[in-house]
């Protein structure tokens, strides 16, 4: 009986950190701060969006947008 709770306890242990890890993945937030009218500048704002996707960085995975129109 103790070789089967040391075989689970050792299995548990390997199990554990990878399990910690798992959920670590950080989520970066870019402020865009734009001088102009919400909605003036969308086309150069999807293609920063497109150009860092195309760096593995996508959209609501790794990065959260926080837009704010100063009109």
């Amino acid at each position: 009986m103790q070789r089967r709770q040391l075989v689970a306890l050792s299995i548990a242990a390997l199990a554990m950190p990878r399990a910690l890890f798992a959920q670590s993945k950080r989520v970066y937030r870019i402020g865009v701060l734009d001088d102009a009218v919400e909605g003036a500048r969308d086309h150069t704002w999807r293609v920063f969006r497109n150009r860092l996707r195309d760096l593995v960085l996508a959209d609501g995975n790794d990065v959260a947008y926080e837009p704010r129109y100063a009109r």
